[in-house]
């Protein structure tokens, strides 16, 4: 029988013994139990969550994490549900939240229930706190960081001391009385661990002598993760938690916080990390893309979930393109891998092409319309189709079939300048010119006929297939890339096909394989006008900015074409500010504009316009425009108007005040003027079509009511026009012949054209072309303002803005940014211009035009011993060994000079050139030199060097022949003129600063150093107002702004050659 008596007889020590004795029972059954899937499998229902913090888009890790979870609930009949971990007040946004919502929709990972916040649960952490407290195993722990640091280091150990763990009542409620800061702190217990079974990783257990007693709440009350975490989990029944390894260290302590609790504790199941091509963690913050930016991209949802699924995930099948529907089968989480994945952009467009290629032409369709809303538009539903059917299987994303289909419906005015100088020789024309001979006889234009044609007409001239196809594609197409050439003609047809192969006959005329025509296709639509007589040979373009910011590079670009081809085409071009928004308008945009333009060395002569100036004429044409029935007064407010506009896919909704009389509406508008309802309480909206593909056309805006005062007008209005309705009248009352616009208003053209034809007004031309957009650099006027408001730049002229201000104060020329225009061109795509070609614009202009003289940023002084003390010697410097014109100065030479501390090294390498002991180098247009010693601070810094010179070098060379491969630049210390410099470098370290939404995480904290003690030769004790060469150092140039008479500062405009993948790669990125 069992003896009572030597069970009473126990003591607590065995009792510890016995329970870790039966926990590790219980593990290993429970662990078996997992391993068979018994515990957990399809009839428990699971419930799973994801758990994003709003501080950024949702990227590709965290896309990853939340499909995981999705999938093992719809493969065993659960619920996914979604936590915003919101409780980073400062950093978290709700504009994020709503990002992320947006992201999971479009993936279509739906959540079964309602969003939960963690801002909003601060009350079940206080109780659960509360709970905790007066269960006994959590305390206060009143100990201030100068106590622990203290204990710290006698102990020499770095884990919690448990000072406050055991103290008594008495000593915790005189700290109360006295109002000390406390933290709650989790009692561990001291001996055993902490076991678990993770779902990936197996079996992990850690002894909780490795866990210090954490902290469960701050000292001001706010709990901290893993408080936040176990407890959301629990209230919302949280059966699984599948996350990232990154996590798994916070795994005991939670599992330590759900048994103090008394709770039951879930499964665990940690994700192995994501990794890029260096094979680190890719996260949000070490440049994982978001997932907007693929939607955007025009990639397939189904495509990106494919290609996650599969990072870290072995499906058990070779197959590897699958529908969700599939995955979900197949998904088991003993299958994922417990090594890291490694992102590969490339297998991604594979299975984002294979995805592609398998969608029903009519879902592209609505899926490129929502991202290019105008393509197509001015062809059938049968074309479209067509072009998918050619082009689906040879792109990876929407984005990429409408780019590389826009020649099915625009003739090419630009063709692949690689391909056609292989492709179109001397006698190419003649070949071609036959060709189309033979093509325009054919009746039957199908893809079987025309094969067969251009089959027999290259076995009876003895033609190659490349010597044909090739130029025939290069005129088609304006590339030689794409599907069959054949069923491309059959699509666009005879007559856009002839039409296309004379244009290229005519306009790609090759002398010596070098084509002889190259301008941009505005100004070949330009010379078809004025040989058409359109326009009456006039050429009138206007620069319209809009008076909100400061102009930048981007606007640069516009300024140079509009103003360009005007005086190419020896005609004119209006200076216009489309001042129609008061409230974002200020006088000194208006004027910075004005200096800007100016110094671009642009003239508009008498030709300053405003958009106010037409206030009453707009005003007089929308009166037109209600008296034809073709507008109305609207009460709807702006998000009645944007909720009933319809979709890309769904017809809008008219409004209820569509059809008011004409009188009712003249009468509305009338009061609307007068100023006798508020803001937004109505507007003016055109009457066109609700049901238009193009959703510019559903009965936009005229003007809205703006109690706000205007800076030419005062108060004589209240409603203000909206900018679409404004600039097509605007153009039309300056008899303006071409309007051109970026690229983002190619879909408003129809709208442009609508209101001027309403009118029957005098109707310009709208051309669009490709906005300028460069890498490592912010083009957003919006963004650029939010840089300057939150101080991130020293304002808008700061020299790191790409604004026209902010390039002149760095030091560029006007010269260097008109070629830059004009070396990247025009063209009907967008691109990204690499900023290494502004750099070289402004190095080009510069090593033909700057002075050169003699700067030394981080001196190092240098003592001659064998000198005159005493005499200084004027030598002879070249200004610009580019510009003979540019003459010669004089510098003076002393026994003591400073040159660059990076010119001297104490313990040179082979191939250093420069100054070491015991070496001789060159001093630029002085003498040789040679070190023969060094004194050195008590730091061991070296602060002075000795040198002797050579009499006989004086110059530069020696009478006896010998050489030296270094020379220096140097600046005579009595002489010296002090100045503090600046070397300005990129703004952002990333490419595409707007990666992952967060451009202001891309900032480059290098973007200015400031050297505080540089020297510079006396002929910059006055410097001009232009921009310099350093000789050895860059361009540099005075700052106006921050130079003054007892400081002179030079900002860096330029280094001599691009060093910033140099840079990149010191810095690891």
């Amino acid at each position: 029988m069992l003896d009572v008596s030597a069970i009473l007889k126990i003591t607590t020590e065995h009792k510890k013994h016995l329970y870790g004795a039966f926990l590790l029972i219980m593990g290993k059954v429970i662990s078996r139990l997992l391993q068979t899937n018994y515990l957990f499998n399809s009839t428990l229902n699971p419930r799973v969550r994801f758990a994003p913090s709003p501080t950024g888009q949702l990227h590709i890790g965290g896309a990853r994490t939340a499909l995981f979870n999705y999938l093992f609930a719809q493969k065993n009949n659960g619920q996914f549900l979604i936590r915003i971990e919101d409780t980073d007040l400062e950093r978290s946004k709700q504009e994020f939240t709503d990002q992320i919502c947006e992201s999971m929709t479009w993936l279509g990972l739906t959540w079964d229930e309602d969003l939960v916040y963690q801002s909003r649960r601060t009350d079940s952490y206080k109780e659960t706190i509360h709970l905790l407290l007066q269960s006994g195993n959590v305390y206060r722990c009143f100990a201030t960081k100068e106590a622990l640091d203290k204990k710290r280091e006698e102990t020499g150990s770095y884990s919690y001391p448990g000072i406050w763990r055991d103290r008594n009542q008495t000593d915790i409620d005189t700290e109360l009385e006295k109002g000390s800061p406390f933290t709650i702190r989790l009692n561990t217990p001291e001996e055993g661990g902490t076991s678990f079974n993770d779902m990936i990783h197996g079996d992990i257990s850690v002894a909780h002598s490795e866990i210090d007693d954490f902290i469960i709440a701050r000292s001001d009350g706010s709990p901290v993760y893993n408080l936040t975490n176990v407890v959301d989990d629990h209230d919302m029944g949280i059966t699984h938690v599948i996350r990232g390894e990154d996590h798994i260290s916070n795994t005991p302590k939670q599992i330590l916080m759900y048994r103090a609790l008394d709770w039951d504790v879930p499964t665990f199941a940690h994700l192995p990390m994501i990794l890029g091509h260096d094979k680190k963690r890719l996260s949000k913050r070490h440049g994982a893309t978001g997932v907007q930016s693929y939607r955007d991209e025009g990639y397939q949802p189904e495509a990106l979930l494919n290609y996650l699924s599969l990072l870290g995930w072995n499906p058990g099948t070779e197959e590897e393109v699958m529908s969700i529907s599939e995955i979900i089968k197949k998904f088991d989480l003993s299958k994922v891998h417990k090594k890291g994945a490694v992102f590969d952009e490339k297998k991604l467009n594979w299975i984002s092409g294979l995805h592609l290629a398998l969608q029903p032409n009519k879902d592209i369709l609505s899926g490129i319309r929502k991202i290019s809303v105008g393509w197509g538009t001015t062809k059938s539903n049968d074309f479209c189709n067509g072009v998918i059917d050619l082009m689906k299987s040879r792109s990876k994303s929407l984005v990429e079939l409408v780019d590389q289909s826009d020649y099915y419906f625009n003739d090419p005015i630009e063709f692949d300048e690689k391909a056609l100088r292989k492709s179109w020789k001397e006698d190419t024309p003649n070949m071609v010119g036959s060709i189309k001979q033979v093509l325009d006889s054919l009746e039957d234009w199908n893809s079987d006929t025309l094969q067969e044609t251009m089959k027999s007409f290259m076995e009876e001239n003895d033609f190659g297939f490349g010597k044909v196809m090739k130029p025939v594609r290069l005129a088609l197409c304006g590339t030689i890339n794409g599907p069959s050439l054949f069923s491309i003609m059959e699509l666009i047809g005879k007559d856009a096909s002839i039409r296309r192969i004379k244009h290229a006959l005519d306009h790609l005329l090759i002398m010596n394989g070098i084509k002889t025509e190259a301008v941009n296709f505005i100004q070949k639509i330009i010379d078809n006008d004025n040989a058409s007589g359109k326009w009456d040979n006039r050429v009138h373009t206007r620069f319209p900015p809009e008076p909100n910011g400061y102009l930048h590079i981007g606007h640069a670009k516009s300024i140079c074409l509009n103003f360009g081809l005007a005086e190419k085409n020896n005609g004119k071009c209006n200076l216009r500010f489309d001042d129609t928004n008061p409230v974002k308008e200020e006088e000194e945009y208006i004027q910075s504009i004005i200096y800007d333009v100016k110094w671009l060395g642009f003239d508009w002569e008498d030709r300053l316009f405003y958009a106010s100036d037409y206030f009453d004429q707009m005003h007089d044409f929308a009166v037109q425009l209600i008296q034809d029935g073709n507008a109305y007064v609207c009460d709807l407010t702006g998000d009645e108007i944007r909720e009933t506009r319809g979709t890309l896919n769904e017809p809008g909704t008219e409004s209820p005040f569509r059809n008011r009389s004409v009188d009712e509406n003249l009468d509305l508008f009338d009061r609307m003027m007068k100023g006798e309802f508020g803001n937004g309480e109505k507007v003016l909206r055109a009457k066109i079509d609700m049901s238009n593909p193009n959703l510019n056309m559903r009965d936009p805006v005229l003007y809205r009511i703006l109690h706000a005062s205007h800076h030419r007008t005062g108060d004589k209005w209240c409603i203000y026009p909206m900018y679409d309705w404004a600039h097509g009248l605007e153009d039309s009352i300056e008899q303006i012949t071409h309007s051109i616009c970026t690229l983002e208003f190619e879909d408003h053209r129809p709208l442009y054209d609508w209101y001027l034809d309403q009118l029957g007004v005098y109707h310009p031309h709208q051309i669009e072309f490709a906005r300028l957009n460069l890498n490592f650099t912010i083009m957003s006027k919006r963004k650029l303002k939010q840089l300057v408001d939150e101080n991130h730049v020293e304002g808008w002229d700061d020299p790191r803005m790409p604004t026209i201000s902010g390039l002149r104060r760095r030091g560029y020329t006007p010269e260097s940014i008109r070629n830059f225009a004009e070396d990247v061109g025009v063209t009907k795509r967008d691109s990204i211009i690499d900023v290494i070609r502004l750099e070289n614009a402004l190095r080009e202009d510069l090593n033909k035009r700057a002075s050169r003289v003699m700067g030394v940023l981080n001196p190092l002084k240098v003592v001659i011993t064998n000198y005159p003390d005493g005499e200084t010697e004027m030598l002879e410097a070249i200004n610009n060994p580019e510009d003979p014109s540019a003459g010669k100065r004089k510098i003076p030479f002393s026994r003591e000079i400073f040159i660059e501390k990076s010119d001297f090294m104490e313990d040179p390498p082979r191939k250093f050139f420069r100054l070491g002991p015991g070496r001789e180098v060159r001093l630029r247009y002085a003498y040789f030199i040679t070190c023969h010693d060094l004194i050195k601070n008590g730091n061991g810094e070296i602060v002075e060097l000795r040198c002797t010179y050579d009499p006989e070098t004086k110059g530069g060379s020696a009478s006896d022949g010998r050489k030296v491969k270094g020379t220096l630049h140097w600046v005579s210390v009595p002489h010296a003129v002090n100045a503090e410099i600046r070397l300005y470098d990129r703004l952002f370290l990333n490419k595409n600063p707007d990666k992952g939404g967060e451009f202001l995480q891309n900032l480059n904290s290098e973007s200015c150093k400031t050297l505080s003690n540089s020297k510079l030769e006396p002929s910059l004790t006055d410097p001009e107002n232009c921009t310099y060469q350093f000789e050895r150092n860059g361009y540099f140039i005075k700052d106006e702004k921050d130079s003054n008479r007892g400081k002179l500062v030079f900002n860096r405009a330029v280094s001599l050659r691009d060093s910033w993948a140099k840079f990149l790669k010191q810095i690891g990125k």
